[in-house]
Formats: C-alpha cells, sequence, structure tokens
C-alpha cells in the first residue's frame, strides 16, 4: 500500500508541478468550456483528470477497482491558456501520513494533524505544497476540433516535461 500511496504522490506531483506559480494580471477567474469533462493520461490508464465549471478532480486508477478520487479543487483559466488550479481536499484512504482516519482532508485538518506528529513548520509546508494545496499555474493546449487532446508543460527543478491527456469519451 506503501508504494501505491508513494506512485500517486509522485503523480499527483507531477500533475501539480505542470504548474509554475504565476498570475497574468488579468484578474482572471473564468473557466475554458472546453476542459469541462474526463481527461486519461494518453499512454497509461491509471490517471484521471476531471475539470467541470470550475471545479477540479484527480483520480486514480479509474478503471478498476482500487480507485478512487484522491485530490479535489478549483480551477480557473485565462484567455493566454493560463491554468491555475487549487487543491482543496485531500483523499486519504487509510489512517497514516496525514490521519488516523480515512476520508476527505482538507488543508487546515492535514496541518493540524502533522502539528500534532511534531512536524516542523517548514516540513508541513513542503508536503502542502507537494500535495498541491497551493495555487499552480501553467499553459495548456487543446488539440483536435472537439478538444480530444490536452498537453499541460511542467517545469520543476528537477525536471521539465508535458502531461499528455485524451479526453475520456
Amino acid at each position: 500500500m506503501e508504494k501505491i500511496n508513494m506512485a500517486m504522490l509522485v503523480a499527483v506531483m507531477a500533475f501539480g508541478l505542470v504548474f509554475a506559480s504565476c498570475d497574468d494580471g488579468s484578474g482572471g477567474g473564468g473557466q475554458d468550456p472546453r476542459l469541462n469533462g474526463r481527461w486519461q493520461a494518453r499512454y497509461y490508464d491509471v490517471e484521471e483528470f476531471s475539470f467541470n465549471f470550475g471545479s477540479f478532480g484527480y483520480t486514480t486508477f479509474p478503471n478498476s477497482t482500487r480507485g478512487f478520487e484522491f485530490l479535489r479543487g478549483t480551477y480557473t483559466t485565462s484567455e493566454d491558456s493560463i491554468i491555475t488550479i487549487t487543491v482543496t481536499g485531500l483523499y486519504h484512504p487509510s489512517g497514516g501520513k496525514y490521519s488516523q482516519t480515512p476520508g476527505w482532508k482538507n488543508r487546515s485538518q492535514i496541518v493540524e494533524y502533522l502539528k500534532q506528529r511534531g512536524s516542523p513548520d517548514w516540513l508541513i509546508e513542503e508536503e502542502l505544497q507537494g500535495l498541491g494545496f497551493n495555487s499552480f499555474s501553467g499553459t495548456y493546449a487543446m488539440f483536435g476540433d472537439y478538444g480530444l487532446g490536452l498537453v499541460f508543460d511542467y517545469t520543476y527543478p528537477f525536471e521539465t516535461g508535458s502531461y499528455n491527456l485524451s479526453r475520456k469519451l
């Protein structure tokens, strides 16, 4: 189970790091309706992203009985293809690193639990950043007549790359 949790965390971080914090200065706040729907990683089927009029979700193993929605949040887009995602909830399937009980946890619940376990503030902030609880921004591009392909470009201190997604019909 610990390997699956680590794999999910790495995937979430990779997706979260698709975005490098920035503000387009427009005051934004809209959503690109072409993003609405479910998107699956193009080359493997262990991740699904959903966008629905400003709501964001991340599901791991969507085509399996092991699958569950792992992250929830909000998103906005701008006219120049900047997307900003803010994670507002993390589903913790079992006790352990972020909670003693399974269920949805928000930022303050995770902070409280980690403080009770004696984690220093800098480590708590690092954990929250890794889970995507801070807002992330980046660029996106859609391909095909009906938005059948979606690419997020990301840069992270240790790597750069793209997340390539297909619309799940």
